[in-house]
């Protein structure tokens, strides 16, 4: 996954995606991160496998998924809760990431006690 340090590092979107199918072989899916349509265009024209709508609305999708091709897988990620996950429902993309399923879980603190019983 070639995120926004990744890209900045390269220099852009197409820098990205060609250095690291340089180094990784076409067998590897390049996911890419995007932030605005010029980016999701970039990112299509890159040849990049997956295309992630980071932190986009519903909106904002409804305005993404026409600029990428069928055989472009579409993620969308950044801020979907239990609260908001209907809201995507039907938006078009492929996969939901829910960071909130590690980052936000509660801990439960439980113990089991173990008693060492002797019949003689």
């Amino acid at each position: 996954m070639l995120k926004e340090n990744h890209i900045a590092a390269c220099g852009s979107i197409s820098e990205a995606v060609a250095r690291t199918r340089a180094a990784v072989g076409h067998m590897v899916k390049v996911e890419v991160e995007t932030t605005n349509g010029a980016e999701v265009e970039e990112a299509v024209r890159a040849g990049a496998d997956v295309i992630m709508f980071d932190n986009a609305t519903p909106a904002d999708i409804a305005r993404y998924v026409p600029l990428v091709p069928e055989e472009i897988l579409m993620e969308a990620s950044g801020g979907i809760s239990m609260k908001t996950i209907a809201t995507f429902r039907g938006s078009g993309v492929d996969y939901l990431s829910l960071g909130f399923l590690t980052h936000s879980v509660q801990a439960l603190d439980f113990s089991m006690l173990v008693r060492k019983e002797c019949s003689v």
